[in-house]
């Protein structure tokens, strides 16, 4: 037996027989036991007087369930899980809304139902809604819903029917139910009346309008103005509808109006004297005092009479009338009043007795009454097509103009076709007698969200009426008799009458029955006139409002559905219920409203949407069905099995579970969207959560239930019992979006990546104790309202001695299941509990931030690849002699190891300043160290191990190695019998023993295997090979042209201090580092000599002459842009013509010629070009321009010694303005305020550090001159960067820099709150563009996110804050119609600048500038390129805030180079490959090169490979991974990096970037910019680069900071030859910077000539759209034709033949090998089998 696999036998290894994967198999199985099980036994257990009623709000039953339908379901099982668990009995009973049109169209179809009989029609669309009930049934159950499924309920049930009736009754009893002609909205598409829920507008609906003459012919003797007119007199009206004007009875005004009598030729008009001018136009009025006959106001002009010649030769002069709704606001201010079509104008003419005439039928078309002289003129024409035009053309010359007219107006929310409004006799519900006791009965629901209660407040008060009445036949029948003159009779007696006839027949009967039968007739009535049948219908809402009554009268517990109820279900069922049972006085006033609601609580949801936030609908093709989120349709598919046989993909199918996080993970009071990348977050939530279970699952011990509880093992139970108490806080509020995240919190930070992983060695190596039953029994009781199918499958897979246990009685099974628990029952015998809960609770944080900052030194090491395991280090911490830290941390000393994680643990107190040099003598014993601070006093040291590692735990300690060994001689079941919690006890156990037997035979063993021990080699650094982009910068700055100073050579200057040279100063040798370069691993002071030796010197400054030398020896451009002071406009020229300008360019050319003094340069746009003092060195910022000491140590702690050239130019002119220009010839006027500054600079450059440092040499400036202590944090410097990953890195720059100046550098979360002030808005932006874009767009946070930034919270004690855009901007929008603003910002950083102000995040970054509101906050922009766009889009903002109060600043922009041109250190390769397949063979011979001959550039690892698309990322990732061999990583070296990837994922694979694990990244240029990738030796475009800036910041990934260069190499294709100049270009440029020209120029000049010049209009189009054949669509993401599972099997079959070969020639050797011993380094023969296929 190999010793590897003695070690194993002696480790408790996890063994679960929970499946990673749910299997497909097994899922209805665990569906019905944690649903249809669970509903019945909660009926039979939970207590019947603790009852919680859902009702249910019925779907519509035609047609295929969608995502919608999943949210309001899931939500409703959610809720009733909650409420089992917290002890009361559920009652759902589930129901469907059969009736309607939408069925009966679907059943049978618009004109087929025409030739059917009503029977026929009903039994079709009873057929349809039957078979729909019970598709979606069976869908609703696949969701894990849990309901009362045998007792459903339908509205065409007979018993739901005839409940419907007798509610009817009882409203028509109390007279609430009348008959009225008079017009409702009605739908032509649809042939029915609509009530106004029905409803839905259309904002840009067109209507033809038009502007008509009515002639006055009577009434207007005696009035002023009127006595004169020689012709007619007429009265203008407007109108949208012409096609109403045949039922024109009347023209409305207003009688506190003016109206002029205006002359037109020899007629006269009457028109409202506001309207004048809009009229005028229209009817050629003459100009007022000419034209104007007299003003009269109109309660005088009622007395007119006037014709509407569309009602024939022989009509009756009609009436002027007053109406309150006419205004001046629009049209003429006469209004035409048809009263059958309007319903203002009805209740206007309803108190004059004007008839109500409508000649409209049904269908929307015209009968004959509407043209009484000639019929057939409009008799059968569309009212709202053919008909309005054919009104006009009647009316002839009476049409003054005509129009069309963009107005809201309404439409039929089913056949979203245009309504009218037609009277017609309909029945009403009268709602204007019972709205003050409905608004009375909601005043005790509780509304969820709040809004909710505004909403439905609003449609009831706005409401009078109710149309109830349909002209359908699927529906149930209003209960009418009707007489041969169409008069209704309905009465008790009638209504009775006919429901005892329809309990007998069926309602069928009520059509199939002759019309003459008088069974239906009661026996009083059947003497006189024959009666009828009505055929009218209750509408749907009607039918739906009644299912409260199926509750017996009482109140439902919770009401839940979509946001649209509020004008449906959630008010019929309120007015329904109200008219019904409330107790009426006889004076009509309601006495008792108590319960009259019939809901106590009311939530509702929003709509699901797509990623893009549009609404799904089945004609944008972006409709998500719930079984695509059940069987993982929506996300890419899962890899083969080995040895399965079968290659087919297969689908990662996660079942309910999924669909159900998703509704979990959503703040449903708002839109939520559904779409691939919001399910890749729940697919690994919901992985991790199986990960975790098996984990559990396969550790759990019976004997751990008798172990004792260590303090880790009860700090895992408070934090589980705080985190279930957060999580039950958000059920008992319907906050599961809240619940979700808190889980997740847990999972990932404290039982992840605490409890776990200390518990580890404990598990694997001792008494596999702990407390992981209780934790596994509290995960999953939270988990069951969310995830009840994974809860019952996790219990079903518990471990066998748990299931025997309880399974010997099933009624205590029951009790233990967590679906069944109460939630609030204990999970652990509290006699258990050895600590109190207060001293833990005390002691938490100081563990915590123990952790964190250990945590922090671990990754630093890992960082520097010199460890791997944190088993592989010891810590020592150094805390404050009598702190309360130290005092927590000694209590428990013994443990903090296994809480650590470490190998060992030494506490020591904090030492003072005289004994740090004995302290660190300690520490250089140790081959390497690490320390970070510990938040609130103290330092944690992370350092190499002085002993060797056990073989069986991995902890750093030589006695395990001999003790183990004793083990595998005496007995291996020896620590679980002992209950020892890990190897260090055992060894300690052991030595006890050995003492105390004197056992020889034990020493000897011991002895003979301490000898055979040897140092391990593994956690030593290897030196890394020199490659072309390592170690630090032998020499930073990329520019060193000659510097001529009086006709000589000017030489760098040593630096007589320190007698070092400026530019080696620092430096570390190449090979000695690896290619990542990490920073230094620990923070050193700048030496006391060097500091002393800094403050005697004196720099003298530069003279002007000096200073320009400098800066163009290093290609360093200042220009003034613009002073930013106002315009003058009495200095404004008059705009001239391009050849003006030309000529005018000329003249100033010229004159600047002729001026010999050279000291005044011609102008250019009216800038200056500066020449500032420029820096030499860092060591020049504390003495010579103040900066703070603290920060200068800093500096010189990171390494920092020779500046960059950004740095060399842009520091003295940021930090100290007036000291930079002091020797300049050139004023800059408002220089001493400080200057607003551009710089461009190469990619690379250390355009970070540039902005840092004087942000926060600003901060402790202000803060001295202010008095304001160290503890005391004003936000005063915001930077802001395009992506998560670019601000994080700026955060941890900035916080090495603000070591110990108590300077805060905080990042932007979504749950930080702010020190700021909130301002009210009126919806647009000063500049008048509307707010930032929705939050939708980005993942954003939700309305419950927002909320946190709005709690009792104090604000973050933050100095400098970086962000995204989208973060802050969110926190700074949280509240509607309050902005937020940050009036103590004195300094703004744009971080690629040019990316920030593009479309893209233009708006998001323009309302952050706007917020900081300081009248002397600055602005600085930093970007590699900076379009001319850009800066004339700052210079206008800066103006603009001059403009409004803020102190003028000038503008300076600094270009390092060239604005477009690479990094010249850099070698650039263009390469035709003809086709896509050229590509990808080119990038191979890259991989794997044959000679250097024909193999392109060198190319050595790592390098980057940048795509157009992520799904052409994604593809060539696909086709890469196998290409590298096992014995060199194999696929694990290559990896793809892109942005819809989540955190975590491109986390993680960053940090195995930076490890050095992998070699090829496939990135896209999204996240170029948010990603440092330092140390990069190649950059392969595979796709061409949209733009030359895009050329500029992916090839300046390399050859970062002076370091030697690698290598750019792009490919481009037959695609890309119109398009590719630009990136060549570039190319040359930059060869020729670098001296590379002729044959060595990689773009000859030949080329350069043949390629196309690139239009305008393509470049614009390539940047926004790149090329077309490469976009996302079918076959756009193709790399390859062959599958990737042929290559693999392909690169198998290869590998195992090699792998054969390799076996074959290790057997020859094999005596040889064997002799190298146990080392834990490589071979000496293992390099020769390393694969260098990317190196030269």
């Amino acid at each position: 037996m190999s010793k590897a696999k003695s070690w194993a036998s002696t480790l408790r290894l996890p063994k679960s027989t929970f499946p990673p994967r749910p299997l497909p198999h097994a899922r209805d199985h665990y569906i019905r036991r944690c649903a249809d099980d669970l509903y019945r036994w909660q009926s039979a257990n939970r207590p019947a007087d603790d009852e919680f009623v859902l009702h249910d709000g019925p779907p519509y039953a035609n047609g295929d369930l969608h995502a919608g339908h999943a949210l309001n379901k899931i939500l409703k099982d959610m809720v009733l899980r909650v409420k089992v668990q917290q002890g009361s009995r559920v009652s759902y009973v589930p129901g469907w809304d059969c009736h309607g049109l939408p069925i009966e169209m679907k059943a049978v179809g618009a004109e087929q139902g025409k030739r059917m009989s009503p029977g026929e029609v009903r039994k079709a669309a009873r057929k349809l809604a039957s078979k729909t009930v019970d598709k979606q049934m069976k869908g609703f159950k696949s969701y894990a819903v849990m309901a009362d499924w045998d007792a459903r309920w339908t509205t065409m049930d007979k018993a739901y029917e005839l409940r419907q009736l007798r509610l009817f009754q009882a409203m028509a009893h109390r007279g609430l139910i009348y008959r009225r002609y008079k017009p409702v909205y009605w739908s032509p598409s649809s042939g029915t009346a609509l009530a106004e829920a029905e409803l839905e507008y259309n904002e840009n609906h067109v209507s033809r309008a038009a502007y008509v003459r009515l002639r006055v012919v009577a009434g207007h003797e005696g009035l002023p103005g009127l006595d004169n007119v020689e012709g007619n007199m007429y009265a203008i009206v407007w109108t949208t509808t012409p096609w109403t004007l045949p039922a024109n009875r009347a023209i409305a005004v207003n009688k506190d109006l003016e109206y002029h009598v205006v002359r037109v030729g020899r007629d006269a008009y009457l028109v409202a004297a506001n309207c004048f001018d809009r009229v005028a136009g229209v009817a050629e009025f003459g100009p007022p005092p000419e034209s104007m006959m007299g003003t009269i106001y109109g309660d005088r002009l009622t007395q007119l009479r006037y014709i509407n010649p569309l009602l024939g030769r022989n009509s009756e002069p009609l009436p002027f009338i007053h109406a309150d709704f006419v205004s001046a606001d629009s049209g003429s201010g006469l209004v035409h009043c048809a009263p059958g079509h309007g319903f203002d104008d009805y209740l206007a003419s309803l108190e004059l007795g004007i008839p109500v005439v409508a000649p409209v039928d049904g269908d929307g078309l015209f009968t004959a009454e509407a043209y009484p002289d000639d019929p057939d003129r409009l008799r059968g024409r569309p009212v709202l097509k053919s008909g309005a035009a054919a009104v006009l053309d009647l009316l002839g010359s009476d049409v003054i103009q005509v129009h069309e007219h963009r107005h809201k107006y309404p439409y039929d929310w089913r056949t979203k076709e245009p309504v009218i409004i037609r009277a017609t006799a309909q029945w009403f519900a009268d709602v204007s007698h019972i709205k003050e006791d409905a608004l009375a009965a909601l005043q005790s629901v509780q509304f969820i969200p709040e809004a909710g209660r505004n909403r439905l407040e609003a449609f009831v008060c706005s409401r009078s009426e109710w149309c109830i009445s349909r002209q359908r036949v699927w529906g149930v029948p209003i209960p009418a008799l009707y007489d041969p003159d169409g008069n209704a009779i309905m009465d008790d007696d009638v209504v009775d009458h006919i429901i005892s006839v329809i309990e007998q027949r069926g309602i069928d009967a009520w059509w199939s029955d002759a019309p003459d039968d008088e069974a239906w007739v009661p026996q009083r009535l059947r003497s006189g006139p024959p009666l009828t049948r009505g055929r009218d219908t209750m509408d749907v809402w009607f039918d739906s409002g009644t299912s409260w009554t199926m509750l017996g009268g009482r109140q439902a517990d919770l009401y839940l559905e979509g946001s649209d109820q509020h004008r449906g279900w959630f008010q019929s069922s309120l007015l329904t219920r109200v008219a019904a049972t409330a107790d009426h006085a006889a004076s009509g006033a309601t006495t008792n409203t108590l319960g009259l609601s019939p809901f106590k609580t009311l939530i509702t949801h929003g709509f699901t949407l797509d990623p893009e936030g549009r609404k799904m609908s089945k004609s944008l093709g972006n409709v998500v069905s719930p079984d695509e989120v059940m069987d993982g349709s929506l996300l890419p598919p899962l890899k083969p099995r080995k040895k399965s046989g079968n290659n087919a993909p297969v689908k990662d199918a996660l079942g309910p579970d999924a669909l159900r996080l998703w509704v979990a993970s959503c703040n449903y009071s708002r839109d939520v969207a559904l779409g691939q990348p919001v399910l890749k977050t729940i697919h690994e939530a919901l992985v991790k959560y199986r990960t975790t279970i098996r984990m559990l699952t396969g550790s759990m011990h019976a004997d751990a239930r008798t172990a004792p509880l260590t303090a880790l093992d009860q700090i895992a139970l408070l934090q589980l019992g705080d985190t279930m108490a957060e999580v039950a806080r958000h059920y008992d509020a319907y906050m599961f979006k809240r619940a979700f995240a808190e889980i997740n919190r847990w999972v990932a930070n404290d039982l992840s990546a605490f409890y776990l992983e200390a518990l580890k060695d404990r598990l694997y190596c001792g008494d596999g104790g702990g407390v992981l039953e209780p934790l596994f029994v509290g995960f999953l009781r939270m988990l069951a309202p969310l995830a009840p199918v994974l809860v019952e499958e996790a219990w079903d897979h518990r471990p066998e001695w748990l299931k025997q246990e309880q399974d010997a009685d099933p009624v205590e099974a029951d009790k233990h299941h967590p679906l069944r628990q109460l939630y609030s029952a204990p999970l652990i015998d509290p006699k258990r509990l050895t600590i109190p809960e207060e001293r833990l609770r005390d002691a938490l944080p100081v563990i915590q931030s123990t952790h964190a900052a250990i945590k922090a030194a671990l990754e630093r090491a890992r960082a520097d690849k010199v460890l791997g395991s944190s088993l592989q280090c010891v810590v020592k911490l150094e805390v404050p002699e009598g702190s309360h830290a130290h005092k927590t941390l000694e209590r428990f000393k013994d443990e903090l190891p296994a809480m650590f994680v470490v190998s060992e643990v030494e506490l020591k107190e904090k030492r003072s300043s005289g004994e740090d040099v004995e302290e660190k003598e300690e520490n250089e014993e140790h081959e390497w160290k690490y320390c970070e601070d510990i938040e609130g006093g103290g330092t944690a040291w992370v350092l190499s191990p002085r002993q060797d590692k056990c073989s069986r735990c991995w902890s750093e300690n030589v006695n395990h190695l001999a003790f183990i060994s004793i083990i595998l001689v005496w007995n291996l079941g020896w620590m679980a019998k002992l209950k020892l919690k890990s190897c260090t006890e055992l060894t300690e156990t052991l030595w006890l023993q050995t003492q105390q037997t004197s056992s020889n035979a034990a020493m000897d063993i011991l002895k003979v295997l301490s000898r055979g021990i040897k140092p391990t080699q593994k956690n030593k650094p290897q030196p890394t090979a020199a490659l072309p982009s390592a170690g630090a910068a032998p020499q930073p700055q990329l520019f060193h042209d000659p510097v001529a100073s009086r006709g000589k050579k000017r030489k760098r200057r040593k630096n007589k201090d320190d007698g070092t040279d400026d530019r080696n100063d620092g430096d570390e040798d190449a090979s000695d580092v690896d290619y990542f370069a990490p920073k230094k691993p620990a923070a050193e002071p700048i030496p006391a000599e060097v500091d002393d030796a800094n403050k005697r010197r004196k720099i003298k400054l530069l003279d002007e002459d000096e200073g320009k030398q400098i800066l163009r020896s290093h290609r360093l451009k200042f220009t003034v842009l613009s002073d930013t002071r106002p315009a003058d406009d009495s200095k404004d020229e008059p705009s001239k013509s391009k050849k003006q300008k030309k000529e005018k360019d000329k003249k100033d050319k010229k004159a600047g010629k002729q001026n010999k003094d050279g000291k005044q340069e011609a102008k250019k746009d009216d800038k200056k070009q500066i020449f500032p003092q420029p820096l030499n060195a860092f060591g020049e910022l504390h003495h010579s321009y103040d900066v703070p000491a603290k920060l200068a140590a800093n500096i010189y702690a990171q390494g920092f010694r020779v500046p960059t050239e950004v740095q060399l130019g842009s520091l003295p002119l940021l930090l100290r303005p007036e000291t930079a220009l002091k020797k300049s010839s050139i004023t800059v006027p408002g220089i001493e305020r400080g200057a607003d500054f551009l710089a461009v600079a190469p990619t690379g450059s250390g355009k970070t550090i540039t902005f840092l440092i004087p942000a926060i040499d600003g901060v402790l400036r202000r803060r001295a001159e202010l008095g304001r202590s160290a503890d005391e944090h004003v936000l005063e410097v915001v930077i802001v960067a395009p992506t998560r990953e670019l601000a994080t890195q700026i955060v941890n720059e900035g916080r090495k820099l603000a070591i110990g100046t108590g300077v805060r550098v905080v990042l932007m979360k979504r749950t930080l709150r702010l020190p700021a002030e909130e301002v009210e808005v009126e919806g647009e932006n000063e500049d008048g563009s509307s707010e930032a874009g929705s939050d939708e767009q980005s993942g954003s946070e939700s309305d419950s996110d927002k909320e946190t930034t709005d709690g009792t919270k104090p604000p973050a004690r933050v100095d400098i804050l970086v962000t995204t855009p989208r973060t802050l901007l969110n926190f700074l929008t949280a509240k509607r119609g309050v902005r937020r603003v940050l009036p103590a910002v004195r300094s703004l950083v744009l971080d690629e600048a040019d990316v920030l102000l593009d479309p893209v995040f233009h708006d998001q970054t323009m309302g952050i500038w706007r917020a900081c509101t300081h009248p002397d906050v600055g602005l600085t922009c930093w970007s590699a390129t900076m379009a001319s766009s850009i800066e004339a889009l700052i210079t206008k903002q800066l103006v603009q805030r001059v403009g409004r109060g803020s102190s003028p600043r000038p503008l300076i922009r600094l270009v390092v180079g060239l604005k477009d041109t690479a990094v010249p250190n850099i070698t650039h390769k263009l390469m035709y490959t003809a086709t896509e397949q050229g590509k990808l063979l080119a990038l191979r011979q890259l991989l794997h090169p044959a000679s250097s001959a024909d193999s392109g550039p060198p190319l050595r690892p790592p390098f980057l490979v940048f795509t157009q698309t992520i799904e052409r990322a994604q593809a060539l990732h696909d086709e890469l991974r196998y290409d590298i061999p096992i014995e060199a990583g194999g696929s694990a070296r290559v990896a793809a990096l892109h942005s819809s990837m989540s955190e975590s994922a491109r986390s993680r694979v960053m940090a195995r970037f930076r490890a050095g694990e992998v070699w090829v990244l496939i990135t896209t240029d999204v996240l170029a910019r948010g990603v440092d990738f330092a140390g990069v030796n190649g950059v392969v475009n595979y796709d061409v680069p949209t733009s030359a800036a895009g050329y500029v910041h992916r090839a300046g990934r390399t050859g970062r900071a002076g370091r030697e260069g690698g290598v750019a190499v792009t490919f481009y294709t037959k695609d890309d030859i119109p398009f590719v100049k630009s990136v060549a270009n570039v190319i040359a440029a930059s060869e020729q910077q670098a001296g590379r020209t002729g044959e060595a120029a990689a773009v000859q000049k030949w080329l350069l000539d043949a390629l196309p010049d690139v239009a305008k209009e393509d470049r614009r189009k390539l940047k926004v759209r790149g090329v077309e054949s490469r976009r996302s669509g079918a076959g756009a993401a193709a790399i390859s034709t062959k599958s990737k599972w042929e290559r693999q099997r392909e690169k198998r079959r290869a590998q195992a033949v090699e792998a054969s070969k390799k076996r074959k020639r290790q057997r020859r050797t094999e005596g040889e090998s064997e002799s190298g011993g146990e080392s834990g380094g490589k071979g000496a023969g293992q390099e020769e089998d390393e694969w260098s296929g990317l190196d030269d």
